[in-house]
């Protein structure tokens, strides 16, 4: 399989993403955003968790309420 096979194959899925604002690079924030999402379900502080993130990850704490905020944003599909 190739990659514009794959490509091609989720075309819809990715066109869908590319109109929310997603962008690849952002694929690397599942995880932590998993993470947040865990924690503040478990009774955790949204600051504590915050730090606690960015300095698992070495992101800026910035980044981190930027990053949670961009996959909270409610998108219309």
């Amino acid at each position: 399989m190739t990659l514009y096979d794959i490509v091609n194959f989720n075309r819809e899925n990715l066109n869908r993403l590319n109109n929310a604002g997603f962008r690849m690079h952002d694929l690397c924030y599942i995880d932590l955003v998993g993470e947040y999402r865990s924690m503040v379900k478990s009774g955790e502080k949204k600051s504590f968790i915050v730090a606690h993130l960015a300095d698992k990850y070495r992101f800026s704490e910035r980044t981190v309420w930027t990053v949670i905020k961009l996959f909270h944003k409610n998108v219309q599909s």
